[in-house]
């Protein structure tokens, strides 16, 4: 199910962030229907029901069909929309799993633009174009955006798989809670039920106060799984407290070994101050038996604080 429709009005954009250390960041973390007419009526198309399935089948499906490695390199190339701005990137994503991922990001003529360095507590962050760098944990990001993003998170989204937000838990049993529900071409797992969002909403407005579970913040995550092949079709989150919303789209799943991967992914984030919408095309995913993380800040950088 999707939620109402009166949601996104609540969304509203504001001045855009000028911190251009910011915007760089968000690019690395973040890396048509068409229709005819005729003049005779024409039957709708009969779809398929999707055959029902448990919560617990379902999640294990989702999770048999991840892709195998544990160190992996991603050749990328996209565009970045930000503060009225868009820019062609290309970029390397180099990772060990649950331990590291390094991305680059050069400018489409080759110039180094920008390079992140992400392990389960720590961010280093180096901005090539104006020479200034950050190392600390993620509240870097989450005072400029509201918006909680832990390194699980992160490789989640990257490679396609499902997690929790806001949380570094990553065992499967945190979303026994979710509810399921499916369409006419996904199944769907949301964390919040329709009719609680509807009460929650309504509370809002007639400034009451929400349940207690929805007093530090009133957040629904869901996830559209493809049934025939399990792979994650889209990942959305919508935190109602802080008028933000995140999604990830992908498509195009090519064979890789004896799995799928999306060779594109389209990232949409809205917040109050700026929208960024971050497209990719996967170009090369490569297997390594070993990868180096070296990553090295020059002695005349400036230390972001």
């Amino acid at each position: 199910e999707k939620l109402p429709n009166f949601f996104y009005k609540k969304l509203r954009r504001g001045d855009s962030l000028n911190n251009k250390n910011i915007s760089f960041l968000l690019i690395i973390l973040v890396f048509l229907i068409s229709c005819s007419t005729q003049k005779e009526v024409i039957k709708p198309v009969h779809q398929k029901r999707i055959r029902p399935i448990s919560d617990k089948k379902l999640l294990k499906k989702i999770t048999k069909n991840y892709i195998n490695y544990n160190y992996l390199t991603v050749k990328f190339s996209g565009k970045a929309q930000w503060d009225n701005t868009s820019k062609s990137i290309r970029g390397i994503i180099k990772t060990k799993r649950d331990s590291v991922i390094l991305i680059s990001i050069y400018h489409s003529s080759g110039i180094p633009v920008a390079k992140t360095l992400l392990t389960k507590d720590s961010v280093i962050f180096l901005n090539r174009l104006n020479n200034t760098y950050y190392i600390g944990n993620y509240n870097f990001l989450e005072e400029y955006l509201n918006f909680s993003l832990t390194f699980n998170n992160i490789q989640a989204i990257l490679f396609n798989e499902i997690f929790l937000y806001n949380d570094t838990i990553v065992h499967l049993k945190e979303l026994k809670d979710f509810k399921r529900y499916s369409d006419s071409t996904c199944y769907i797992l949301q964390s919040v039920k329709k009719r609680a969002f509807k009460k929650y909403y309504k509370k809002q407005n007639k400034n009451k106060r929400p349940k207690r579970k929805w007093r530090t913040g009133f957040i629904v995550q869901d996830f559209n799984i493809l049934p025939d092949t399990f792979k994650i079709k889209k990942i959305s989150i919508k935190d109602i407290s802080n008028h933000l919303t995140f999604s990830a789209e992908y498509d195009n799943f090519m064979p890789f070994y004896d799995k799928l991967f999306p060779q594109n992914m389209k990232i949409d984030i809205l917040t109050p101050k700026d929208t960024i919408i971050t497209t990719l095309k996967f170009k090369k995913v490569t297997k390594n038996d070993f990868l180096n993380f070296s990553f090295k800040i020059p002695s005349k950088a400036s230390k972001i604080e």
